[in-house]
């Protein structure tokens, strides 16, 4: 397991990058890395006069030398224009933002893709010029709501920010104009080699929807829903959660998808089933993919995060899921959850959900739940950001406790994080503090996020029984309501 920085150190820090241009929003208001994609500042703004590449390599004479048609002209920039920033073909591994150019115009770009999710905040979509081929395709982000009833074969008119977002290009949107709809939407012939996860040579066609004919499977689809095809390219299904995936060594008559680079590979985001057409009628399908509690909280993505929000982000399905908690306020007017576990109990059973404040959804504890949305690591907590949640019943059984100790919860905390525990004969230690915040033996702290109390110091307690968060750098204790403290 790996947790690094402090959470209230990283938020000092945090507000000194703010200050010098290149922060984001955090649930809480902070800011941090890995969240939405949200740029602000012009501290390390480029202007994109002197580094406008032309296609054959030679350095132009920035925008405007497009002769005024619809990719470009004299108030304008094109999408290869954006693609081809040095900056941006030189961005460093790991770079959280590199402003590239401010207030541009894209006229008449076509959309490519559905809107998804790109964080609690914004939303993206892809969008073309009308030529195709390297360098034609961008990602657009948005403040979530700005831009609605987007659809591909749509024709915009975008204003906004160029940047690069740890290495992929993408164009916050500050506001659109539809010029029309339904325009053809063609995607680029490639190869294999053209867009493998990681050739340099995939560069190009970054944000371009691309096509792939006759291309094998080599792997069945990980945790995470990739698979490989044979010559290196990695297949994602972020846009379509239902991908049924061929067995290992069936071919694609045709491939289709946009290509995206995110955590160090280029991936292949296919939209819909009309994407994938596999050869042959022997070919079977997987059923699409399910995810466990379990499988979430113990794999790498939750137990070696990094203490930053939104460290982590995967979508997923996860049926079954049992509510053990009240609802209570996650994020002030933005967030609210509740705790469940996965039916089975023990340890890594349990799980933080968080829904929009204004959906606020009623449920009781026993309740059941299957859900789909965003797995996230919001701190190094581990998160679904519910999209959408159906009624399974009510538990039959009596929700499990775990019995265990305050040096264990606060060494070990990663198994326990999110199940509902206990811990017996604890003695208070330290009063609360201006945070709602109070330890006992061990000096395991508990918080009242979800049941507020003001026990003296020396108050004893047979048990306490709470559920198990991560926050401010420590695992902490949620007590439910007052009979989880037992004198």
């Amino acid at each position: 397991m790996k947790r690094y920085t402090v959470r209230r150190l990283v938020l000092v820090v945090s507000a000194v990058v703010a200050v010098l241009g290149c922060s984001r929003e955090t649930d809480d208001g902070s800011t941090g890395e890995n969240g939405d994609d949200v740029t602000t500042g012009e501290d390390a703004t480029v202007k994109g006069q002197d580094q406008i590449v032309e296609p054959d390599g030679d350095t132009g004479g920035g925008p405007g030398d497009t002769g005024g048609s619809d990719q470009g002209g004299p108030q304008g920039y094109t999408i290869m224009d954006c693609q081809q920033l040095d900056q941006g073909l030189n961005c460093a591994e790991g770079t959280a933002f590199i402003n590239l150019l401010q207030g541009i115009d894209l006229k008449g770009v076509i959309v490519t893709s559905p809107v998804v999710s790109s964080g609690d905040k914004m939303d993206g979509f892809f969008v073309m010029d009308k030529a195709g081929g390297k360098y034609s395709g961008i990602k657009v982000v948005f403040a979530k709501g700005l831009l609605a009833d987007i659809a591909v074969g749509d024709v915009l008119d975008l204003n906004g920010d160029v940047k690069e977002f740890y290495c992929m290009t993408e164009i916050e949107a500050l506001a659109s104009t539809e010029k029309s709809s339904g325009a053809a939407v063609t995607p680029t012939p490639v190869a294999a080699a053209d867009v493998a996860a990681t050739s340099a040579a995939t560069e190009p066609y970054e944000g371009v929807l691309v096509k792939l004919e006759n291309v094998k499977v080599a792997t069945e689809p990980d945790k995470y829903g990739t698979f490989e095809l044979e010559g290196g390219v990695q297949v994602d299904d972020v846009m379509f959660a239902d991908m049924q995936v061929p067995d290992v060594g069936c071919s694609f008559t045709s491939l289709v998808g946009v290509i995206e680079y995110s955590y160090g590979a280029y991936k292949l985001y296919p939209r819909s089933a009309e994407d994938m057409v596999v050869s042959g009628e022997d070919c079977t399908t997987a059923p699409p993919k399910e995810d466990t509690v379990k499988g979430i909280q113990q794999a790498e993505g939750s137990t070696t995060c990094e203490d930053v929000a939104f460290g982590f982000s995967q979508e997923v399905t996860v049926k079954g899921l049992v509510i053990t908690t009240p609802q209570y306020v996650v994020s002030k007017n933005k967030l609210v959850g509740y705790w469940a576990f996965d039916g089975e109990g023990g340890e890594f059973s349990g799980i933080l959900l968080v829904f929009p404040v204004e959906a606020s959804p009623a449920y009781d504890i026993g309740d059941k739940l299957d859900v789909t949305g965003t797995w996230q690591e919001y701190w190094c907590l581990t998160e679904i950001s519910v999209d959408q949640a159906t009624d399974a019943g009510s538990f039959s059984g009596t929700v499990p406790v775990l019995e265990t100790t305050p040096d264990k919860i606060i060494s070990d905390g990663e198994k326990y994080e999110g199940v509902l525990v206990t811990v017996k004969n604890v003695e208070v230690t330290e009063a609360v503090n201006q945070y709602g915040e109070f330890k006992v033996t061990g000096g395991l702290i508990v918080d009242d996020q979800i049941y507020a109390t003001k026990p003296d110091v020396g108050t004893k307690y047979t048990s306490v029984t709470g559920v198990v968060s991560y926050g401010f750098g420590a695992y902490r204790l949620l007590p439910r309501f007052e009979a989880d403290l037992a004198k």
